[in-house]
């Protein structure tokens, strides 16, 4: 996924932002009015993902956040997923939408099913319909290649592949995910790996639950986990979003 490019602004100013609270803030005032901002939102959910931009002390991963969001907005969890898959295409075929003006209004939800399209038509067509066709149309022209022993219906894609990145198990019945939480006690690989006494007070438990669950990740992609000793929460926030632009110039 290619980052977005920031110098031609297409979208409001919050989908660009590093701040996690102007973010965060940005699409649930944009949900409020979704049938106008979907792709925006879409577009600051997948920034949010790529550049873990969600993580604060409230949200250790972008599983984290989605459940937060579901919380707050009171839409789905799968629909928000659906939203970031959303985002998630733009990134990835950005030129090619910027050339035919898509936005907003051309109905985000096509792009669902643009791999799909890709592989029933050429290239050129295909984005020619993406901008030019109704929604229900698009749909039957992107299904149109379908093998007849696919198992996924008309209008419908697998859940597996929303989910895959962030290692959701909970649509993988026989899978068994590489950390989890339940309660006080974390879970690496199914095994109780680390157990928080309830009698803590809640504010040192769910801090130490937290940062269990950023060491889990890093170990589940192989990372490295630094400690560096704030004196404030500000100076954390601000050492927060600096980290995260310098990966993103590295990421580049």
């Amino acid at each position: 996924m290619e980052n977005i490019n920031t110098k031609e602004k297409s979208f409001p100013d919050f989908v660009y932002s590093d701040d996690f609270r102007v973010l965060d803030r940005g699409i649930k005032d944009a949900i409020k009015k979704v049938q106008f901002y979907l792709l925006s939102i879409g577009v600051a959910l997948a920034r949010a993902q790529k550049y873990e931009i969600y993580y604060s002390k409230k949200c250790s991963s972008m599983n984290a956040y989605i459940i937060k969001l579901s919380e707050s907005t009171k839409f789905g969890k799968t629909t928000l997923y659906n939203w970031l898959k959303i985002g998630k295409e733009y990134f990835e075929y950005e030129g090619d939408l910027k050339k035919i003006g898509f936005s907003d209004s051309d109905s985000p939800t096509k792009l669902l099913y643009l791999k799909q399209a890709l592989t029933a038509g050429n290239r050129a067509e295909v984005f020619d319909k993406l901008k030019n066709m109704k929604c229900r149309d698009f749909i039957k022209f992107a299904n149109s290649n379908k093998s007849e022993n696919s198992d996924t219906l008309p209008g419908q894609f697998h859940i597996e592949e929303i989910f895959s990145e962030d290692s959701l198990m909970e649509n993988k019945k026989d899978a068994v995910p590489f950390y989890e939480r339940r309660g006080n006690v974390i879970y690496i690989q199914g095994e109780t790996a680390f157990i928080v006494n309830g009698k803590l007070d809640e504010k040192y438990r769910e801090m130490l639950l937290d940062y269990s669950l950023i060491v889990c990740r890093a170990m589940e992609k192989g990372g490295v986990v630094t400690v560096v000793h704030h004196r404030n929460e500000r100076e954390a926030d601000l050492f927060e979003i600096e980290a995260r632009r310098i990966r993103a110039e590295i990421q580049r």
